[in-house]
């Protein structure tokens, strides 16, 4: 029997509680209605969720991706290896085949250094919500006088 544990033994004891509290804390998050259909199994049929009905108030939908180095690695990995599956998607295999060609000097150039500077690849999707798409891209042009004594040259401000 190991005594030096003890304490620790016990210290784990106390805090389960807390952890298991905490643990159910984190996971207890409102998902989106579409979403928590689709876990219900309410829809039967799921092809496209439109962010836009739920959130009408909303004018653009985000949507990032980030993926690290290791990341881009591993997945070009996988579709390469699977490449039979992808034979369709004919620049999603190229692409993989490529990146795989050049691991060493993405290795060596990203996850060498990854301690001084974290290097990612952000991937971004904007989509612009149509009920409001003329507040976005407005083609008016506004101009208004500037009472700005410094720059006598310029009178009129666009906006």
């Amino acid at each position: 029997m190991e005594t030096m544990y003890t304490i620790f033994n016990h210290y784990l004891i106390e805090i389960t509680p807390t952890i298991n509290s905490f643990y159910t804390k984190l996971i207890d998050v409102t998902l989106p209605k579409v979403i928590n259909d689709l876990f219900n199994k309410k829809i039967d049929d799921f092809t496209e969720y439109n962010y836009f009905q739920e959130n009408k108030d909303e004018l653009i939908n985000i949507q990032p991706v980030c993926f690290s180095v290791q990341d881009v690695l591993m997945i070009s990995k996988i579709v390469k290896s699977k490449s039979e599956l992808f034979k369709k998607e004919l620049v999603l295999t190229k692409s993989a085949e490529k990146i795989c060609n050049q691991e060493q000097f993405l290795t060596q150039t990203f996850v060498r250094n990854y301690n001084e500077s974290k290097k990612f690849f952000l991937i971004y999707n904007i989509i612009m919500n149509p009920e409001k798409k003329n507040i976005l891209t407005s083609q008016e042009v506004r101009l208004t006088f500037s009472n700005d004594i410094e720059d006598t040259e310029i009178v009129i401000n666009k906006y």
